[in-house]
């Protein structure tokens, strides 16, 4: 029984840290993307300035987010799309690695 004790102990303490370290490294993902999200947004009100309603056209597309549609519990196409001017710029490609895949 007096074994037992410190050895929760130092796994509650460990499963805290782990907790904590999860947390501050989805908050610095999060601060990362929205840094380049607004940076991309000046970029595209510049743009917007200059172009006018081509803006869309002359956007760098720097920002992309993925989106799937298709029936609920079946996906049938995943797309991408500009976070910045909100363009649609066709379908995702899934790229297998030895890491493992993602969509490109």
């Amino acid at each position: 029984m007096r074994v037992l004790v410190p050895v929760v102990l130092y796994l509650l303490v460990a499963a805290g840290v782990v907790f904590v370290c999860g947390l501050a490294w989805g908050l610095i993902a999060y601060i990362k993307e929205q840094r380049a999200l607004s940076t991309a947004w000046r970029e595209y009100c510049d743009l917007q300035n200059r172009y006018g309603d081509e803006a869309k056209e002359h956007c760098p597309h720097r920002v992309i987010e993925f989106g799937q549609t298709g029936v609920a519990g079946v996906v049938t196409v995943t797309t991408k799309w500009c976070k910045t001017c909100r363009k649609h710029l066709g379908s995702a490609q899934l790229v297998e690695s030895f890491w493992g895949n993602y969509w490109k």
